[in-house]
């Protein structure tokens, strides 16, 4: 059975072909549970980390935040350096915007492969 990260980095990499740099590392151990910190990608490293709450069984709201998250991150992996490094610094509504707009059109398709993946 694959993780909901797994699933949901599959969904992404099928549909939102525009997103071609996918991390070459995912670590979900940086943040924990409780942390307001979802995730962060980290180009020297090439690295998306995400919150340990992600590695739980997920219910859907849960699930729909970590679709929402990931395709977060790759949209700032998929952001040139600069705007990176000022992403890093300064709020960064577009991001969240286009996050949001691309989760709802994704998270049905999510919740069912969830569902299939039972």
């Amino acid at each position: 059975m694959k993780s909901d990260i797994d699933l949901a980095l599959e969904l992404v990499q099928r549909t939102q072909t525009d997103l071609t740099r996918i991390p070459r590392r995912l670590k979900a151990d940086r943040f924990r549970a409780h942390s307001c910190r979802l995730g962060q990608y980290n180009r020297f490293t090439d690295t998306m980390h995400l919150n340990e709450r992600y590695l739980c069984e997920l219910d859907d709201h849960t699930a729909r935040d970590l679709l929402d998250t990931v395709i977060h991150e790759l949209l700032h992996a998929n952001s040139s350096l600069l705007k990176q490094i000022r992403d890093t610094f300064f709020p960064h509504p577009d991001i969240y915007a286009e996050a949001h707009r691309r989760t709802d059109i994704l998270a049905e398709e999510f919740r069912s492969m969830r569902r299939k993946n039972d």
